[in-house]
């Protein structure tokens, strides 16, 4: 068993207590999840009927098209295909850098979900002040394969109490 606490980077003190550890047996991953139900999770439960509620009046709206020939005429019965081709609000992730730009058949997954599911992003801990200062980690390949993408990248906070 391995159990790791990442809470920042740089010295620092946190008392960790009461921690247990469940033995599953051999078991798939993927059924665990099924075991920590929460609130809400039922695909019937109320809230998802309400944020399809929302999704129905903000985001959709009505979009007529006349289809006419050359001569302007209308051409009833045609057949029109429309595609989004770019989301009007921000679908976003946090990303980590090194796996961004790796190499391998994940790292090519890993690029091609962020491509194709977000439109901005932030970066998990390369673009934080203590990891600028201290480890000067460039995530400048990072920030221009996004922007090749107009991919949006939102950063963390600037000034960091503690």
């Amino acid at each position: 068993m391995r159990i790791a606490f990442q809470f920042s980077i740089g010295p620092q003190s946190f008392e960790v207590a009461a921690i247990s550890a469940l033995n599953y047996g051999q078991v798939n991953p993927g059924t665990l999840a099924a075991q920590f139900p929460y609130d809400g999770r039922d695909l019937a439960a109320p809230w998802r009927a309400e944020a399809q509620a929302r999704i129905e009046q903000d985001r959709k709206s009505n979009l007529n098209i006349l289809v006419k020939t050359i001569l302007g005429r209308p051409v009833p019965g045609a057949t029109v295909k429309v595609e989004t081709t770019r989301l009007n609000f921000k679908v976003g992730t946090a990303i980590d850098s090194p796996t961004l730009l790796g190499v391998g058949a994940d790292n090519d997954r890993y690029r091609a979900a962020v491509e194709q599911l977000f439109n901005v992003v932030v970066f998990e801990n390369h673009l934080k002040w203590l990891v600028c200062e201290c480890c000067n980690q460039s995530v400048a390949p990072s920030i221009s394969w996004l922007q090749a993408r107009s991919i949006l990248i939102q950063r963390h906070n600037i000034f960091w109490p503690n």
